[in-house]
C-alpha cells in the first residue's frame, strides 16, 4: 500500500518532455509509481491534483538561507514555492563558519536581516541545522 497517491495532477516530470496527466505514488518519501491510474484504494491518502501540476521538488542552486533553517525548521517559505534542496556558499558570502575575527563584520552586515550567531563553526552550525530538524535538504 502506498503511503500517499496524488490523483489527476499534470505531471512535469523536468525532462523537458510536455506535461501529462497522471497520477504519481509515493512510498517512505519517494516516487514508487507514475501511472496514467492508480487506484485510490491502494493508497492510505490521496489528494486529488485535478486542475494542478505535479512536478519534482526544484533545486535552488544559489541560496542565502543559513539561518532561515535555525528560525524556520519547517522550511516552509522553501517549501511552499516547490524548493527541496538548497545550495548556499558557493558564491564567496555565507553566515557559516564565521571565524572569531571576522564575527562582528559579518554581524555587522547580516544584523538586519538575522538573528545572533548561535554558532560560529561549520560543525556548530550543521549540528545546530540537524537539531532543528529542518525538513529540506541543505548542501554547504
Amino acid at each position: 500500500m502506498f503511503d500517499l497517491l496524488i490523483q489527476n495532477g499534470m505531471v512535469v516530470d523536468g525532462t523537458g518532455n510536455a506535461p501529462y496527466r497522471a497520477d504519481v505514488a509515493v512510498e517512505n518519501g519517494t516516487i514508487a509509481a507514475i501511472e496514467p491510474h492508480i487506484d485510490a484504494g491502494r493508497a492510505r491518502t490521496v489528494l486529488n491534483a485535478a486542475g494542478l501540476a505535479v512536478g519534482p521538488g526544484f533545486i535552488d542552486i544559489h541560496a542565502h538561507s543559513d539561518d532561515e533553517f535555525l528560525n524556520d525548521d519547517r522550511c516552509e517559505s522553501r517549501i511552499y514555492q516547490g524548493v527541496t534542496t538548497e545550495l548556499m556558499g558557493q558564491c564567496g558570502f555565507s553566515n557559516y563558519p564565521c571565524p572569531e575575527e571576522h564575527r562582528a563584520r559579518i554581524t555587522e552586515f547580516v544584523a538586519p536581516h538575522v538573528r545572533p550567531y548561535a554558532a560560529c563553526s561549520m560543525a556548530e552550525y550543521i549540528e545546530n541545522v540537524s537539531r532543528a530538524g529542518k525538513r529540506m535538504g541543505t548542501n554547504l
